[in-house]
């Protein structure tokens, strides 16, 4: 209780129970398989004896809702904009960790149907001289779009190839990214004082 309390940032009021135990997980049957849980991993020394063993507390992300409804009652205002929604903060730590494929792209070029049908293995393709200094920095986006971060210049780092930021991110890019991640505001700060 005191380790979901701690990873949830809120302490737990109501009592944790064993109802059954199971050997291993290829005995248990938790829903569907499109269902996101939550595994608590514990390491166990049981006794003066040294005994050891683990424990895995499994979570359905759809129960954090209901273990924080048994934290406090929501008065009208935070269930109006939650502040603290434990989903958020989850979704927030999830995605300040998530990884981001970032495409370089040196020089994009228009072939006719015919010219790619007649592409052979050793063939040269001519690229622009600029084409180095001016490589685009881009994430791919649902439907197909595709967001520009910056431009960089290619350039060789104790022997390996890499791109130098010649142009800072896009500060579009840079603002949702940090509202994204920004905190939730306490229920002590005042809403007029968040928004100076």
């Amino acid at each position: 209780a005191q380790a979901i309390g701690a990873s949830l940032g809120r302490p737990l009021t109501k009592a944790l129970h064993i109802r059954d135990q199971r050997q291993n997980l290829s005995q248990m049957r938790l829903g569907p398989d499109y269902i996101d849980v939550l595994v608590f991993d514990v390491s166990l020394r049981l006794g003066e004896g040294g005994r050891e063993g683990g424990l895995s507390l499994i979570l359905p992300l759809s129960a954090l809702d209901v273990i924080r409804a048994s934290i406090r009652e929501l008065d009208a205002r935070a269930a109006k904009d939650r502040p603290n929604d434990l989903w958020k903060s989850l979704m927030r730590r999830t995605a300040a960790a998530a990884p981001v494929a970032v495409d370089a792209v040196l020089h994009r070029q228009a072939l006719s149907v015919s010219a790619l049908r007649d592409l052979r293995v050793g063939q040269m393709i001519e690229i622009p001289r600029q084409a180095t200094d001016e490589i685009q920095l881009s994430i791919r986006q649902p439907g197909g779009r595709v967001a520009l971060l910056a431009t960089g210049q290619l350039g060789a780092f104790q022997d390996r190839k890499v791109v130098k930021l010649v142009t800072s991110l896009d500060g579009r890019v840079t603002t949702h990214v940090e509202r994204a991640l920004r905190p939730a505001r306490t229920e002590t700060e005042n809403p007029a004082q968040s928004a100076s």
